[in-house]
């Protein structure tokens, strides 16, 4: 008979996805820290970002004690096991011939990224339901898809939701937290292999490379706001406050307003003759780091309160482990990039969901 979680559980309260979303955000200013003292990079370096970062862990514990607001939402549908056995081989084919890493731009690939987000759909609609061998089995085909896709993002949300639920010791739970990061660095590894065949890493260089460029390039967005001025933008400050509610907007009204960078793009482009974030890196204290460590942690504080609000609303109030995986995200995505993902994955769960009309429930 399957097990279903209780309420108690972490499926309702997840303390591992706390304990990954303190760790993310320490680990900018910690590999920023490293650079700094063994000079691997030439950075400008301000303690001030890195008190401000630091501060950030107690915005994250004082939102794991506060409850959602209560609203109306629906109760997640349970997918039958029966839907992996077309779903996976289906996922497998599409990622095979458009991966994430070579082809992005293709009707294919469009294809790919919906296969994406149904498999994410389908992995955390078993959750509640599944025996420890079954998410044994999900966490796996997980990581195949990911290996091959080369996409971190999907397989990291799956990995979270799978290792909450996972019934297991507090030293197995540890162990779980510390695989999670090594499996997305191999994963990582797998990918720059195969777009630079020529590159040969030590073993800690291949696996520490994500994390390194992560944080180099997250941090250089934090400096280039320092270094021109660190000014506060009124228009900045209320459209990331307002985006996880009404991001939405900017499909109907592509307005400059609904930028969350619009004049802090504006003002480093004339300052320092740059783009904002010139690579992929990105984090989001750089939206509060103005208003200083206090000021700036509280509104961070009130800004991912209302993104789990969303969250709830969206994926369902009692999927917890949802709501700290997107938070996960958060952490090191930007407003406009956050809330696409959430609609886009959203959208495709109201699908699934509406094929399966006779379970859904509101409450």
């Amino acid at each position: 008979m399957t097990k279903v979680l209780n309420k108690k559980s972490a499926y309702n309260k997840p303390l591992l996805g706390l304990i990954l979303v303190v760790g993310i955000n320490g680990m900018y200013p910690l590999v920023i820290l490293l650079i700094y003292a063994t000079d691997m990079m030439i950075i400008n370096f301000f303690p001030s970002i890195i008190i401000h970062q630091m501060l950030a862990t107690l915005s994250l514990i004082a939102l794991y004690y506060t409850p959602l607001l209560k609203i109306p939402t629906f109760k997640p549908v349970n997918l039958s096991r029966g839907n992996l056995y077309i779903l996976f081989p289906l996922s497998l084919v599409l990622i095979y011939l458009a991966p994430w890493h070579v082809d992005r731009t293709s009707i294919l690939s469009s294809f790919t990224a919906i296969s994406r987000a149904v498999w994410l759909v389908y992995v955390w609609s078993r959750l509640q339901t599944a025996t420890n061998s079954e998410l044994k089995i999900l966490a796996i085909l997980t990581l195949i898809l990911s290996l091959i896709d080369g996409s971190r993002s999907y397989a990291l949300m799956s990995f979270i939701g799978l290792a909450s639920v996972y019934r297991s010791s507090v030293f197995k739970k540890i162990g779980l937290i510390i695989l999670i990061p090594i499996l997305l660095s191999v994963v990582h590894f797998v990918r720059i292999l195969i777009v630079e065949p020529t590159w040969s890493p030590t073993i800690f260089g291949a696996l520490s490379e994500g994390f390194v460029g992560e944080s180099y390039w997250g941090y250089y967005g934090l400096q280039q706001t320092m270094s021109a001025g660190n000014i506060f933008f009124v228009q900045d400050f209320f459209s990331t406050m307002l985006y996880p509610i009404f991001g939405f907007l900017k499909y109907i009204l592509p307005l400059e307003i609904m930028d969350p960078n619009h004049m802090a793009r504006i003002n480093i482009k004339q300052q320092l003759g740059e783009h904002f974030f010139p690579m992929a890196g990105y984090v989001i204290h750089v939206q509060f780091l103005p208003l200083g460590p206090v000021l700036g942690n509280i509104s961070l504080y009130i800004y991912l309160f209302l993104i789990r609000q969303v969250a709830s609303l969206i994926f369902g109030k009692n999927r917890v482990y949802c709501h700290w995986a997107i938070l996960f995200i958060t952490i090191k995505a930007s407003p406009e990039v956050l809330m696409s993902f959430i609609y886009f994955v959203g959208f495709y769960q109201s699908v699934i969901f509406a094929l399966n009309a006779k379970k859904l429930r509101w409450r």
